[in-house]
């Protein structure tokens, strides 16, 4: 009977059925400040998903930003930003506090109010009034565990985003919309291992 129990072990700990692994999937919500290296400042408002498996983190989201920029030497131009992103990284602790690096990158896609334009350069037109945004980033964060299913972060991102725009007669310009945004928010469970 014993051999049998410990036969039985191993061949469960082989499986990895008695093993430390966890995971946890998140959705969540998130909001902070956002400072922009050629664009206003402005609070995104971010939903998402973010999951934890052993020692590596993913984040999917989707960012709604109202913003303004200077478009072919135009400043203050509104624009509307929705954006996806990915990214991919490491967390550094297996307690209820978890420090974590990841990269990523970002589509966005930019509603840029032309009035702004038109009144002040009634020469230009603007080809695109929505325009796609391509971008890098890396972040770096704290995830406080505060129950097995509810957990609060704190992040800092920075990157890069070009926004692609072009108006007749004047060509193409690239603008970059990326800085840096410190954000908090809350994490809730859907999923999560017994042992997390």
């Amino acid at each position: 009977m014993k051999i049998g129990k410990v036969t039985f072990a191993v061949i469960l700990l082989s499986q990895g059925l008695l093993s430390q692994d966890y995971y946890a999937d998140y959705i969540f919500l998130g909001s902070g400040y956002y400072s922009g290296f050629s664009s206003a400042t402005a609070v995104p408002v971010d939903i998402g998903y973010f999951a934890v498996n052993n020692q590596t983190v993913l984040e999917v989201q989707l960012q709604i930003k109202k913003n303004s920029a200077t478009i072919f030497s135009v400043p203050e131009v509104g624009m509307t930003a929705v954006t996806f992103s990915a990214c991919y990284g490491y967390h550094f602790s297996e307690t209820s506090v978890k420090p974590y690096v990841a990269g990523g990158m970002l589509v966005g896609f930019n509603g840029i109010n032309s009035g702004d334009v038109t009144r002040r350069r009634p020469d230009l037109v603007i080809n695109n009034n929505v325009a796609e945004s391509y971008g890098i980033f890396v972040l770096a964060g704290i995830h406080f565990m505060v129950s097995n299913r509810t957990s609060f972060f704190i992040d800092y991102r920075i990157g890069v985003d070009y926004l692609y725009t072009s108006i007749e007669n004047q060509g193409d310009e690239f603008v970059n919309l990326g800085g840096q945004y410190i954000r908090a928010g809350v994490r809730i469970a859907i999923d999560t291992s017994e042992d997390f």
